[in-house]
């Protein structure tokens, strides 16, 4: 199935381990805005050639460049190219003649509002994710993510300078291992359903009438991502010890499939 690269996730995540219930160990986890860099961004470099083209016209149009001006990759970042038109619209700008945004998806910048995952992790080595979050992008627009989905601990692997070596040794039991603690830094390969929700307007952080101007166009781009399948590829990392709680999650979101859903 084909799939269409969106934007990434990068988050610290605290662990408030419950308690080992009947069929395994409950666990909530709360996502946070890493204090280094990271947080939620379209990577320029892994969009697709049409859509770098795509964004690379509109910019012309809307800054009236000349056709074929240079435009480098690091400026299709959203955050840089939805200033541009703001400010271009508090100088004046004709809204009358602004460009039509390109069709497809056209990048995300954005930073975790808040992040909280329902944790189930069974005696058969399955967990079992539940989670839910909150993101606003730098213009205000609230969009609001749900992942839904289950991993195998058996997959769980070792940092190694030479190789990635399995943690759960062959014919072991991943439940019992986990408990007694992963080295630190391991990690666990993710695919995770996810699913989107977006408000209709900019929130309160959109004070400047020219940046929620601005916004209007990508926000209508973001409903999109309410009407089609996504799946985020990544990692989830162990701190190691005893119940090896997660201590971060980074992952790319992808749209899966070319239609939408009606």
């Amino acid at each position: 199935m084909a799939r269409e690269y969106y934007f990434s996730i990068a988050a610290t995540a605290d662990c408030n381990f419950v308690g080992e219930v009947d069929g395994g160990a409950r666990i909530d986890l709360t996502y946070g805005q890493p204090a280094a860099g990271g947080g939620i961004s379209t990577d320029p470099s892994k969009l697709s050639t049409e859509t770098k083209r795509a964004i690379k016209d509109y910019l012309r149009a809307t800054m009236s460049l000349k056709q074929g001006a240079s435009i480098p990759d690091s400026e299709l970042i959203p955050s840089t190219y939805q200033g541009k038109m703001a400010a271009a619209m508090q100088l004046g700008y004709d809204e009358g003649k602004r460009p039509v945004l390109p069709e497809g998806w056209c990048g995300l910048q954005a930073t975790l509002r808040s992040g909280r995952v329902w944790l189930l992790v069974g005696t058969d080595g399955v967990i079992a994710f539940d989670g839910r979050m909150t993101i606003c992008d730098v213009d205000g627009i609230v969009i609001g993510a749900h992942i839904l989905g289950r991993a195998d601990l058996n997959a769980v692997v070792a940092p190694s300078p030479k190789k990635r070596e399995p943690v759960v040794p062959p014919g072991g039991d991943p439940y019992e291992t986990w408990k007694r603690g992963f080295p630190p830094h391991s990690y666990l390969p993710l695919a995770l359903p996810m699913t989107f929700d977006v408000a209709d307007y900019p929130s309160s952080d959109a004070t400047a009438q020219g940046a929620i101007d601005a916004a209007a166009p990508f926000a209508a781009r973001y409903v999109s991502l309410g009407r089609t399948f996504f799946v985020a590829v990544g990692a989830a990392t162990f701190r190691g010890g005893p119940f090896s709680h997660l201590e971060s999650v980074t992952l790319d979101v992808y749209r899966l499939g070319g239609g939408a859903l009606q």
